[in-house]
């Protein structure tokens, strides 16, 4: 009895376990809104190509106008003249007046004694050729140059007694140094006899020696340069020697 009455139990739970399942279902299905269905409509939009934009006369370019192109008006081609062939100029002008010779009644031989003389018709037709290389031939004088005369040239010169020209003064330092040689200056003499300019042309080793060299020329006086017997301004080089004795 215990045992039918846990079956009938166990089997009225499933059975009110179904209906309490139906009940959910059938609840939820009428408690769910119902969807509208929207017809889509296709709408279509025609674009239209934009119009292109009129041109403003401010906005349109000028185009240049054209000038009409002048054609030069062609000149007439002058022909040249032609130029008249210069004449030969002959060298001696024929004398239209005839000159009388005067005839020697006495016949003379056709032939001359002297042979190769030329007969007095040769002479006749020669003489003008004769007279145009004599006028072309030029004379002795004009060819040879006129020959020149030497001129002489003295140089001028410091040696003379009546200068009285003082010697270098040898530097001390030089002297206990033993500094010796030969300095040559070159000194530009004037017309009047001074020392215009001196250089070294050749020193001798010792800026010293040069020094007192220099020093003493600059204050000497010369014979002055002469050419041709005249006076001018002439250099010459002066040797000055300091040596020890």
């Amino acid at each position: 009895m215990n045992r039918y009455t846990r079956h009938s139990a166990a089997f009225a739970a499933v059975i009110s376990l179904h209906l309490v399942v139906l009940w959910a279902i059938h609840s939820g299905l009428q408690s769910r809104p119902h969807e509208v269905i929207v017809p889509v409509q296709m709408l279509a939009e025609v674009i239209e190509a934009p119009q292109p934009l009129a041109l403003t006369p401010a906005m349109q370019t000028p185009q240049p106008k054209l000038q009409p192109v002048v054609r030069p008006t062609p000149r007439p081609v002058q022909t040249p003249r032609p130029v008249p062939a210069p004449k030969p100029a002959s060298a001696i002008a024929p004398d239209p007046t005839p000159v009388p010779v005067a005839v020697d009644p006495t016949p003379m031989p056709l032939t001359s004694s002297t042979p190769g003389a030329p007969t007095a018709s040769q002479n006749t037709s020669a003489s003008p050729a004769a007279a145009v290389a004599a006028a072309t031939i030029p004379t002795p004088a004009a060819v040879v140059p006129a020959l020149r005369v030497p001129v002489t040239v003295e140089l001028p010169s410091s040696d003379a007694q009546y200068l009285q020209n003082p010697k270098p003064l040898y530097p001390a330092i030089s002297r206990r140094l033993s500094e010796q040689g030969t300095v040559l200056v070159q000194v530009v003499v004037t017309d009047k006899g001074y020392a215009q300019d001196a250089q070294i042309k050749k020193s001798s080793g010792f800026f010293r020696l040069d020094n007192a060299a220099l020093e003493a020329i600059s204050r000497w006086r010369f014979v002055p340069g002469k050419r041709g017997g005249v006076p001018e301004t002439m250099a010459f080089t002066v040797p000055i020697t300091f040596g020890l004795q």
